[in-house]
């Protein structure tokens, strides 16, 4: 895939006559790009799709990037596949029904209540890391980490018996996020019983490991989200953002503050916080329509 960005880059230069800093701006954008594709294990052209390409920019958004940052990173995404078409490296271009990113147009499904406690509903059984990966799950959905805060999370970073943990967000950021008393129950089980088979109790170890003791990847832990949300019927598109999105969406309907959200999820700007108003209210607009008998 760097080859082709290097073509394009070639391409504006010689072809299309851009500046130094309008190429180096498009290099910059497509960088980005790439190092999320690498992290998705996306090495052909031909793999892109129309859910990768919202992936990305959903995580963007999630990084607190501007709605015009984000804009312009789907530009120089579309003006690149429609480069690779031209050059017949693709047959389609999976970023054509995209729209410019609005604030709450980037956020994927939420999952319902009823769907959130068929994804935790892992059972017993012979399965490896079924507690961990239980556990895992439950832990996403209950503070809202960032998949990135979750895996690179330790066992120094968890303070039980007050009920909270100490994340680490953008910028290296610490804030303080609580548990619930069941939460803490099942994180107290699982660091005794299954984690204990692979590491005994240093506090610098990561929380989440894997078979051999090592910390699970972000593309790990995605695949498990994947795979528990196939296996219990599950058809939405998901990933580790379903689970902050469903977080956050739930909050809100029970009456929490945005300040409030904005502080659990670690939102530098609460312009960030304020897409789960929008997602609110096109709940309420589809109620509405659905429902009242002059719609």
């Amino acid at each position: 895939m760097q080859a082709l960005v290097d073509a394009f880059m070639d391409h504006l230069a010689l072809e299309r006559g851009l500046s130094h800093n309008s190429i180096q701006a498009y290099r910059n954008d497509l960088d980005q790009f790439l190092l999320f594709l690498q992290e998705q294990k996306i090495e052909r052209p031909g793999s892109l799709t129309h859910s990768l390409i919202l992936d990305h920019l959903i995580a963007l958004r999630e990084a607190d990037r501007s709605t015009r940052t984000v804009s312009r990173h789907l530009v120089s995404i579309r003006i690149f596949l429609r480069f690779l078409q031209h050059e017949r490296y693709i047959d389609l271009d999976p970023s054509e029904t995209l729209e410019s990113p609005r604030l709450w147009s980037l956020l994927p499904d939420t999952l319902s209540p009823d769907e959130v406690q068929r994804l935790l509903s892992i059972k017993n059984g012979k399965k490896t890391h079924l507690q961990r990966n239980r556990t895992l799950l439950e832990l996403l959905y209950a503070t809202g980490l960032r998949v990135s805060e979750i895996a690179a999370l330790k066992v120094g970073d968890l303070q039980l018996e007050e009920s909270t943990l100490r994340a680490r967000g953008k910028g290296n950021k610490e804030r303080i996020v609580p548990i619930a008393h069941t939460t803490v129950e099942i994180i107290e089980n699982y660091l005794l019983q299954d984690r204990a088979r692979y590491c005994k109790d240093e506090l610098e170890a990561h929380v989440f490991l894997s078979q051999q003791g090592r910390p699970l990847t972000r593309q790990r832990i995605w695949q498990i989200i994947k795979e528990q949300a196939r296996s219990v019927g599950i058809t939405k598109k998901i990933s580790p953002h379903t689970l902050r999105h469903s977080f956050a969406t739930h909050l809100l309907e029970n009456g929490a503050s945005l300040r409030v959200i904005q502080e659990m999820l670690g939102h530098a700007d609460i312009s960030t916080t304020q897409i789960y108003t929008h997602v609110d209210q096109k709940r309420l607009q589809q109620t509405h329509k659905q429902f009242h008998p002059r719609s």
